[in-house]
């Protein structure tokens, strides 16, 4: 069992949480998007304490792993998902997620641009190009906190920094929780957490 302590996330922060694999990170995640229930100590969101994560919440949340998944169709409709309307107003708001997630200037030397087929699990597309397909999709249904676990973990040192770049970019507008093994993606962060020997702590930058 993993003490998480008091941690605490403010609105706008970006946050990290480091620890060797099986150190307890993915169960914190699981916490923090709902999936588990922890069996011991409280949870406030905006000052209410809850037991566990309310689906209010998760409602505000997008999570993005290493294995991000999209379907066999178009950029703009892995991006829209659901959201069953294409009209102009949805097609800007598309373009404004692919620019702020730093894949405009990609997808726009497309011939078919936004309406570009992906291929069966995105198989047209580079990893980090799957990464930052999975932020845009989580700017455009206006998410206010984002999750990335262990995101960068299988690509290069040279894919992983246009992700944080991405993410550097999205500073101050999303609260983002990074959770990694790797050192490499601090950068611009406002505070470092650790797991260290069951424990959460917070780090000194």
């Amino acid at each position: 069992m993993v003490d998480f302590g008091d941690a605490e996330v403010r609105p706008g922060e970006v946050v990290v949480l480091l620890g060797p694999s099986g150190a307890g990170k993915s169960t914190l995640v699981d916490i923090i998007v709902g999936v588990l229930h922890p069996n011991k100590g409280e949870i406030f969101v905006d000052n209410n304490k809850f037991e566990y994560i309310p689906n209010s919440f998760k409602q505000e949340l997008s999570y993005i792993s290493q294995n991000v998944f999209l379907f066999d169709a178009s950029i703009a409709d892995n991006i829209k998902m659901n959201d069953l309307k294409y009209d102009e107003n949805q097609k800007n708001q598309i373009i404004q997620a692919i620019k702020s997630a730093d894949l405009f200037e990609m997808i726009n030397q497309l011939p078919m641009g936004i309406d570009t087929m992906v291929g069966e699990n995105g198989i047209n597309l580079s990893g980090g190009q799957k990464q930052r397909i999975a932020i845009a999709r989580a700017l455009y249904r206006k998410s206010k906190i984002l999750v990335l676990d262990e995101a960068t973990s299988n690509l290069d040192n040279i894919t992983e920094r246009k992700i944080i770049n991405s993410i550097n970019a999205l500073h101050g507008r999303l609260t983002i929780i990074i959770v990694s093994h790797r050192k490499s993606i601090l950068e611009k962060c406002d505070n470092i957490y650790e797991i260290i020997g069951k424990q959460l702590k917070k780090v000194n930058q």
